[in-house]
């Protein structure tokens, strides 16, 4: 009921308002429910793996003075390890480098250490997301 009140008061939005809107439906489903913050999580933790497996992408070693190339498994975990927005006891083997893995021209667009920070980022918004829809899932069952 709540939802579909919601998307035909979008239907009377427009330009930036409904843009917007649009936006949110996208990422957050208007709050309602965990599909979009699970898959968005999903995409960003899989691209991460991508980067993080790709041949001077992360550095290993004491100190990470070493460039290694990783599995897509452990590309993930430390894709997974950079997205959480707390810090765990132990350490992954490897870290991002500064190394830059994509061009235009001359511009560099692209750092396995630029797109960990994004996860963080990611991290920090999704996380905080699911906690509170799972709490409000949990107190509407316990009602």
């Amino acid at each position: 009921m709540y939802e579909e009140r919601l998307r035909v008061q979008s239907t009377k939005l427009s330009g930036w308002r409904k843009f917007k809107d649009n936006v949110y439906w996208l990422f957050a489903n208007y709050g309602i429910d965990l599909w979009h913050e699970s898959v968005a999580a999903l995409f960003v933790l899989l691209l991460g793996a991508l980067i993080f497996s790709r041949p001077a992408a992360v550095l290993s070693g004491e100190g990470g003075k070493t460039e290694a190339k990783i599995s897509w498994l452990n590309a993930f975990f430390l894709a997974v390890h950079q997205f959480l927005p707390l810090s765990l006891p132990v350490k992954p083997e490897w870290s991002p480098s500064r190394r830059v893995l994509l061009k235009w021209r001359q511009y560099p667009l692209l750092t396995a250490a630029t797109y960990a920070n994004f996860l963080q980022i990611i991290g920090w918004i999704i996380i905080p997301l699911t906690v509170a829809a799972l709490a409000g899932v949990l107190r509407r069952t316990a009602q």
